[in-house]
């Protein structure tokens, strides 16, 4: 093999790569990133799924192990999700093989006989969770000396979805806190299809990191080809999908997404009945489903998986030719992920048809399309007041230390991005708060979890510490002794009646309780015929800035799409005929005056619209409604001029700080599991944050053109 970057890599390795992989070349991926981590960079590797990014974090990586002859335990290789973990370890294994390494996967689903043994014996590379980590940290200060040690590199797969919620926020902490243990720097590199402020992201991956950084980003001119299209049906019906979906489900491999459970059960319950085989993908079923309906998608050629975001990330399945999606997405990056499932084989375009049944879907998707056509994708925010993590990783410390010092406390909030607005002073006062509500208690110096807290996290809660999300209480359904999935406890609660035959659709086969064990949360179940599609617990579909300012300019233009079909086009005409009398455009504000109030119509997002709402709320105590397209403020007779005034003092006057007050208008909301344990200077800074965007706002009012309409 005739390459500059795989001269570099150790000769064992290169002739495991001839001999056993069989390759004849590298990809550029590889190509540009060998030499980065040779180098002893921190990298963020950005290409398309099944680009080769795995190979190419590991290659130099085994090579620099091989070369070096380091010790076990080399390598931390962190996951989002399980599914991905059982994926990956046969692929990690196949590549440590090379050098004559082995890789062990760590889990909450891996046998307790399997984690000791890898604790005494640990391989070189280990795959695992941030849970997972979590755990053995807690496990205590000498055990993490003897195991961490020799950690000298941290692969974090799908960084993306780990820096856009709390789990990243806990991950970057938890990193810090290995690196204490560790001799080396520990090198870290981030692999990601989709990215929208790379250098942002590499910042918050670096901490305490002393090394250079690299960002590999290849083939940025290449052309792929795409296949892309809208439908839109009036209702979801066995008629219409007969003649609109039916043609691309035949002698073909798909995944149709559906960004609900729910609506994953009604998917795959509705494509059956038309005769195409169909299989189910959530985090509801059970494990052993779930990897029965991966391997069919590797083997089969003709199958239809409905599924949700678990099928997003970087699971193997082989060559898809179709993704279907109910409705659309919530983001550009998510879209373009789910596009990455398809076109993989030479010669084949990426094939993606979105399925609309109502008008907000349907300009949504082709929102999507244009923003990634512009190849814009979601910037990932970095809170920085993240109390309700931090009181976690106080709870997880002490318990490491069995008891830990202020200055080991102190480190928490070091060289992360996430704790970097909490200063020292912040954290002494969080600490004595703890200590009046009564969590924590001091002795000589050393910070204990109170009895109270020791009694909540202790035998089997222990491990609720590790997780920073929240988790409901499920039913385990069960059929002949095989687990089949779960079901929110609320729902079984709320649909369940004495004397009454309980029916529900789970894993697409509709089951019968047989019994119902409320003290082991189990129902045991028959096969049935009939029954309700069940209800999970989840969050909202939040619209951003960006999309709803693309969906102000599609509905104010006159473009056509030559992606959307001859339905769509004709809905797509009738909502800009209602739209466009009203002769809004971008970059415009148009104030209604109403006979109780007023409607601001921005097209700014939930969450603009969100802060603006509450802050006019709290100048005026008038009542108000926000959702992504308008604010309604409702007040009789409140002088326009007035109200115009409040918005440009927002514009010119208002800071961070003056939102603090905004936590008044909010009520009583749980957003975080952690939050509960938080005074209130904390809590309120963590609200503020989470659910207030006052820069975006600001940009906003500032460029935008006001205009009045009176009655």
């Amino acid at each position: 093999m005739s390459s500059n970057s795989f001269s570099l890599l150790s000769k064992r390795l290169q002739n495991g790569i001839i001999d056993k992989l069989e390759w004849k070349s590298l990809r550029d991926v590889q190509e540009d990133t060998i030499p980065a981590i040779l180098s002893g960079n921190n990298v963020i590797i950005q290409a398309a799924t099944a680009g080769g990014k795995t190979e190419a974090a590991f290659f130099p990586i085994l090579s620099i192990i091989n070369d070096e002859g380091l010790p076990p335990l080399s390598v931390i290789y962190i996951s989002p999700i399980r599914a991905l973990l059982n994926n990956q370890e046969y692929r990690l294994k196949g590549l440590g093989s090379l050098v004559g390494i082995d890789a062990f996967k760590w889990h909450g689903e891996v046998s307790t006989g399997d984690k000791r043994h890898f604790k005494r014996d640990p391989d070189h590379i280990v795959a695992t969770t941030p849970e997972s980590l979590e755990v053995l940290l807690m496990n205590g200060s000498e055990p993490c000396v003897n195991l961490f040690e020799h950690v000298r590199f941290i692969v974090i797969d799908e960084i993306h979805y780990f820096a856009n919620n709390d789990r990243g926020i806990q991950l970057m902490s938890i990193i810090e806190r290995i690196q204490q243990y560790s001799k080396y720097d520990i090198q870290r590199i981030g692999l990601s299809a989709t990215i929208g402020n790379p250098n942002n992201l590499l910042n918050w991956m670096q901490g305490s990191s002393k090394r250079n950084q690299s960002w590999i980003q290849p083939n940025l001119n290449s052309k792929r080809k795409t296949k892309l299209f809208i439908r839109y049906v009036d209702e979801w019906s066995e008629e219409e999908l007969q003649s609109k979906v039916l043609p691309l489900l035949k002698q073909q491999k798909s995944l149709f997404f559906a960004d609900s459970r729910s609506l994953a059960e009604k998917v795959a319950n509705t494509i059956k009945n038309l005769g195409v085989q169909s299989r189910l993908h959530h985090s509801s079923i059970s494990k052993i489903y779930r990897e029965q309906t991966e391997t069919l998608l590797q083997r089969e050629r003709e199958l239809m998986v409905a599924c949700t975001s678990t099928m997003e990330l970087g699971i193997d399945v082989g060559d898809l030719d179709v993704i279907l999606q109910y409705n659309a997405p919530n983001t550009v990056s998510s879209f373009l992920q789910r596009l990455g499932r398809t076109g993989r084989r030479e010669g084949r375009a990426a094939h993606y048809e979105f399925l609309t049944v109502n008008k907000e879907s349907l300009l949504r998707s082709i929102s999507l399309i244009e923003l990634a056509r512009e190849k814009w994708v979601e910037s990932v925010k970095f809170p920085t007041h993240a109390y309700h993590v931090l009181i976690q990783q106080i709870y997880s410390t002490i318990r490491e230390k069995q008891g830990a010092t202020y200055d080991q406390l102190t480190n928490l909030i070091k060289d992360r991005r996430n704790f970097s607005s909490i200063s020292e002073d912040n954290l002494q006062k969080l600490l004595e708060g703890l200590l009046k509500i009564g969590y924590l208690s001091v002795v000589d110096g050393i910070y204990f979890l109170s009895d109270q807290l020791e009694e909540t996290f202790s035998r089997r809660n222990f491990l609720d510490l590790c997780s920073v999300f929240e988790t409901t209480q499920e039913f385990m359904v069960k059929h002949q002794n095989r687990e089949v999935g779960t079901l929110d406890s609320w729902f079984v609660n709320a649909f369940y009646k004495d004397n009454e035959p309980f029916l529900f659709i789970l894993n697409g086969q509709v089951w019968k309780a047989a019994e119902i064990d409320k003290e082991r949360f189990i129902i045991h179940a028959n096969k049935a015929e009939k029954g309700a599609i069940p209800i999970w617990q989840g969050s909202g579909q939040k619209t951003s800035f960006a999309i709803a300012q693309q969906i102000l300019r599609i509905l104010s233009s006159h473009d056509s799409f030559p992606y959307i079909d001859q339905y769509a086009s004709q809905r797509l005409k009738e909502y800009r005929m209602d739209f466009q009398h009203f002769g809004m455009k971008p970059g415009m504000m148009v104030i209604e005056e109403e006979p109780k109030g007023f409607t601001l119509n921005t097209f700014a997002g939930d969450e603009v619209n969100y802060t603006l709402a509450t802050l006019l709320k709290h100048y005026t105590s008038a009542e108000v409604k926000s959702d992504y397209q308008k604010v309604k403020f409702k007040l009789e007779d409140y002088p326009y001029e007035r109200l115009e005034k409040i918005i440009q003092g927002i514009q010119t006057d208002i800071t961070s700080e003056d939102l603090l007050v905004l936590r008044n208008y909010i009520g009583d909301i749980n957003i975080a599991k952690f939050q509960k344990y938080l005074p209130e200077f904390a809590e309120k800074s963590f609200i503020v944050e989470q659910l207030f965007d006052l820069k975006q706002l600001l940009s906003y009012l500032r460029t935008i053109e006001i205009v009045f309409r009176k009655l």
